[in-house]
């Protein structure tokens, strides 16, 4: 009786396969391998389960108590240990639930046998008194066969003399082996049709939303995974795929299987597009926690200054967006449990977002990340969003815990027509002291900012081209960032008059939180292109005094030539009076 309302309480008190697939098997094999009374179990397991469901705060905070006090080195083990990593210990409802699990199924362990030992003296009392079974009215045979079970020949008295049951139900034990043997060979026979569907959804709960796949070759002998067909889903725009590949080869590590862990060596891409419609939309997967309700970062376009102060409130809230995608990539995590309220405020969210029954404790993952891809591979990706130029992706030290691997996860993206080049090292993720970001973008036509940066309804810059760079250290807090815009062949209207901005180099220093960040631009730019404004607009006067055609070259040399035409045809004119 114990042992059936144990076991049933605990699977009662268990969220799921998709939270705890291995603890659920554990207990259900038990309780078929134990001399449990089953159907005693099954009920007691209903009702732990709505006790369970009624409960899940009080479980959720018993399991924060187990996980984050005293007990948290042993889950931490069982949750990093071969096998005990499928039991979901990181769900904190598990934990607290099996306590409570524990609690209810003593209780009703002790109602229940204290029923079946007052009904056996009540028995015993009548066996006494030669009372046979044929005495007995049907139902109570039937129940009495469900809850104690077949007659034995025994006498109840012998049944009160008996303080220990049989331990092993024979015949459970035989179930229970076999069906581990059919479930061996069902992994065996269709290995790649389970791998599939646990890549599919491991992948769409990675990326937050719908991953296609067609197939799944998994070699174990060679370390070898190779998915064809793959199409992921864009997150901040579900009518797009953010990457589809005809198929991706990775060299897989088949030691860390057993521990829950997905180890590549290597992951190389071939034939991928990125940008391209779907035939369907994908579906958001897995949960959004409020960081997330506003996933797409649309910047507001402005032609102006007063359009720039009307759209402030929306780039504030955008950047504020890029703040929290940067929070959450930052080793921030590793430390908030030191940070008063700051966890209480993480929890909270998460708890909105997706309920007690969801949340895990991420501070659980110890020695190795879930995920880690030591080198990534994309060559030849056509980006739609980049007017179809053919980039190569390379990424190092990917992975689900940065903070676990030993150096820094960067990623680079170079377009192969030399126009676009980024490199991006998150330190801060692996806990060392800064992000490094390095973006160059060349050849920016003047023309594709010329109707962003306008005054009085007409454009400040015309003609030619811009290049871009900009490097420092990107993070959450407080960015340190320059920035240099070189101009080629490109116009400044200033004062009514065209300056030639040729060669010019604009520095930017963007320093502090990436949300409200303090922006300085060098004042010498400035003051030379109002210098040369100056000169042009000075010599123009000039010219239509002398009546003077001095050209259109704004440039320094070209002003210079147009003083010396300027000298030389004053000279002229005092000659000819």
């Amino acid at each position: 009786m114990y042992a059936a309302a144990s076991l049933g309480a605990f699977i009662g008190f268990t969220p799921g396969l998709d939270h705890s697939p291995g603890l659920i098997l554990f207990w259900s094999f038990l309780l078929l391998i134990l001399n449990a009374n089953l159907f005693l179990a099954g009920l007691i397991g209903l009702l732990s389960k709505l006790i369970y469901l009624l409960t899940l705060p009080v479980a959720f905070s018993l399991g924060r108590f187990l996980i984050e006090g005293p007990t948290q080195g042993l889950f931490s083990s069982l949750y990093n240990g071969p096998v005990t990593a499928y039991f979901g210990l990181d769900y904190y409802v598990v934990p607290g639930g099996q306590l409570l699990g524990l609690f209810v199924g003593i209780a009703f362990g002790y109602l229940f046998s204290r029923g079946l030992k007052g009904y056996r003296n009540k028995m015993a009392k009548r066996e006494s008194e030669r009372e046979g079974p044929s005495q007995k009215k049907a139902w109570v045979k039937t129940m009495e066969f469900i809850f104690v079970g077949k007659k034995s020949k025994k006498s109840y008295d012998d049944f009160l003399a008996r303080k220990v049951g049989y331990p092993i139900r024979v015949l459970g034990l035989i179930i229970v082996v076999v069906f581990g043997c059919i479930l061996y060979g069902a992994t065996i026979l269709f290995s790649d049709a389970v791998i599939a569907s646990m890549a599919r959804d491991g992948l769409s709960n990675a990326n937050g939303a719908t991953v296609d796949l067609e197939s799944v070759n998994l070699n174990l002998d060679e370390g070898k995974l190779e998915l064809l067909g793959i199409a992921f889903a864009d997150p901040n725009n579900l009518e797009t795929d953010i990457m589809r590949a005809k198929r991706i080869v990775a060299d897989v590590s088949a030691a860390d299987i057993l521990r829950k862990r997905f180890s590549m060596d290597k992951l190389v891409v071939d034939t991928a597009t990125s940008g391209e419609s779907r035939s369907s939309p994908g579906k958001h997967v897995g949960p959004r926690y409020d960081s997330d309700q506003k996933p797409v970062l649309e910047m507001p376009d402005f032609k102006d200054l007063d359009s720039v102060i009307e759209n402030g409130k929306v780039w504030k809230e955008r950047l504020a967006q890029v703040r929290r995608w940067l929070d959450r990539i930052s080793s921030a995590k590793q430390d908030i449990l030191k940070t008063p309220g700051k966890w209480e405020e993480e929890l909270a969210s998460r708890i909105r977002a997706v309920g007690h029954a969801n949340v895990k404790a991420d501070m659980l993952t110890q020695d190795s990340p879930l995920v880690l891809i030591r080198n990534f591979e994309a060559f030849g990706v056509e980006a739609k969003q980049l007017e179809g130029r053919l980039i190569d992706i390379e990424g190092n030290n990917l992975s689900t815990h940065p903070h676990l691997v030993q150096d820094s996860p960067s990623i680079s993206i170079n377009s192969q027509d030399g126009i676009i080049k980024a490199a991006l090292s998150l330190g801060l993720a692996a806990g060392r002291d800064k992000n490094d970001l390095d973006f160059a973008y060349k050849n920016i036509p003047t023309s594709a900012l010329a109707e962003t940066v306008q005054a009085d309804g007409k454009p400040l810059l015309g003609g030619g081209s811009i290049d871009f760079k900009i490097t420092g250290d990107l993070n959450a807090v407080d960015s340190d960032l320059l920035g240099e815009a070189t101009f080629k062949d490109v116009n400044l209207m200033v004062a009514g008059s065209q300056v030639n901005l040729n060669g010019m180099e604009l520095p930017i220093h963007i320093r502090g939180p990436i949300d409200s960040p303090s922006i300085k631009m060098d004042t010498d730019f400035l003051q030379n292109a109002l210098k040369q404004a100056g000169k042009k607009k000075l010599l123009e006067k000039a010219g239509e005094e002398l009546g003077i055609d001095l050209g259109d070259d704004t440039s320094s040399e070209g002003l210079k030539k147009a003083a010396e035409g300027l000298l030389g045809g004053f000279l002229n004119k005092k000659k000819d009076e």
